[in-house]
């Protein structure tokens, strides 16, 4: 799926839509970093490897899976907020309060991933 940036250049996505309201060369740069895409619309081999190693955790650790819930409720809720359109001052708060819980949570779960892919090697 091609999503226009407002460089000019698109970003393609896989199975995922990226929200285009959001849209940054950050979200292209992380996407590109996590092994997503690259922004030539290649998939990357890791994107395989991180999709198995999500999946398994989400099957074996109990921390990560209530992460992942969490994740999906802000996520939740964000998209409600942002589909109101204009938003109050309160609204706006609210959304980039939730942004930031968001964001923490998605740190949490990295951490957690990264001390698995580390133990897999070792």
């Amino acid at each position: 799926m091609m999503i226009p940036c407002g460089c000019g250049r698109p970003l393609v996505t896989g199975p995922r839509v990226m929200n285009t309201n959001t849209h940054t060369h950050r979200a292209r740069t992380n996407a590109v970093r996590l092994g997503v895409v690259s922004h030539k619309g290649e998939y990357l081999m890791e994107n395989h490897t991180q999709d198995d190693m999500k999946a398994h955790l989400l099957a074996t650790d109990e921390g990560f899976r209530n992460l992942n819930e969490q994740h999906a409720h802000y996520s939740k809720l964000i998209d409600e907020i942002e589909a109101k359109g204009l938003l109050s001052d309160a609204e706006e708060l609210e959304e980039h309060r939730l942004k930031k819980l968001k964001l923490h949570v998605k740190d949490q779960m990295n951490e957690i991933a990264a001390r698995y892919r580390t133990a897999a090697v070792s």
